[in-house]
């Protein structure tokens, strides 16, 4: 792979497009399995474009959910066959105090980067309406376990859990074809949330929008499949894909939408 690889994506995602590439590479030299830490859907698309055509080493992920967003990517070679122990993914049960007390994903997801852990360190929060799981890095259980005795002003525990005993989450996902005039994240915005176009501008330049988990602050900014688009209080959009273009030239673009559900 050349310095032209970096010409298919965004300026922003070169050092995650080396990182992956380095990943890659072990796999390839070491002859050896390599795990990256929790990867959103975009990064994994990187990651399958920079594999390409080679059948030398194979890709595989698991985030310990059905469908997880966020899942641990496997590099191997191609001989190699994955256990779910090779994904090191660890679910992590939340334990509170259920008849006096309600969590919400926005509150979860807060504490943990606000008491320093990094994103990818752990992947998907899930509920069934009133357990609460998280999966996180295997090697990090024991930090999890000791440091994370509150959500908000809630006292909780942190226990593991076996794979047989992960919730199956409620989706808040609904399919919607959005016909656009171009892939602007504004012009995305803007559609999928019946707001004026100087509003979801506003909205961008403000810092209340993201574009897979990283703060966009250009309006011009464009989509792709397999992007994450949240904007603070509406909700999140995931681009699916680009099925082509209507008689009077707009795109006909498949998302899923979350309106005022979840943050990030």
């Amino acid at each position: 792979m050349t310095t032209g690889i970096y010409q298919h994506f965004r300026p922003e995602e070169r050092i995650l497009v080396d990182q992956l590439r380095d990943y890659i590479a072990t796999a390839q030299v070491e002859y050896r399995p390599v795990v990256t830490p929790f990867a959103n859907p975009r990064t994994r698309a990187i990651a399958r474009i920079l594999l390409g055509d080679d059948d030398s080493i194979g890709m595989w992920t698991d985030g310990g959910f059905d469908d997880a967003e966020w899942q641990r990517v496997v590099f191997a070679p191609d001989y190699f066959t994955p256990e779910p122990a090779d994904y090191q993914v660890q679910l992590m049960g939340i334990k509170y105090p259920t008849k006096f007390a309600e969590l919400h994903h926005s509150t979860i997801l807060g504490t943990l980067v606000h008491q320093g852990i990094e994103r990818e360190v752990f992947g998907d929060i899930e509920t069934d309406g009133t357990r609460w799981q998280v999966a996180v890095d295997a090697s990090m259980t024991d930090f999890f376990v000791d440091n994370v005795d509150h959500i908000g002003k809630v006292a909780v525990r942190l226990v593991p859990l076996t794979r047989d005993e992960r919730v199956h989450g409620l989706s808040d996902w609904e399919d919607e074809v959005a016909l656009l005039p171009g892939l602007r994240v504004d012009a995305l915005v803007s559609h999928v949330y019946h707001v004026s176009r100087q509003r979801a501008k506003e909205l961008v330049e403000h810092g209340d929008v993201t574009l897979n988990w990283q703060a966009t602050l250009r309006p011009d900014a464009e989509v792709a499949p397999n992007d994450m688009v949240s904007v603070r209080g509406f909700g999140r959009i995931a681009v699916d894909a680009v099925t082509g273009q209507t008689a009077k030239g707009k795109l006909r673009v498949e998302t899923r939408v979350i309106r005022k559900r979840r943050d990030h």
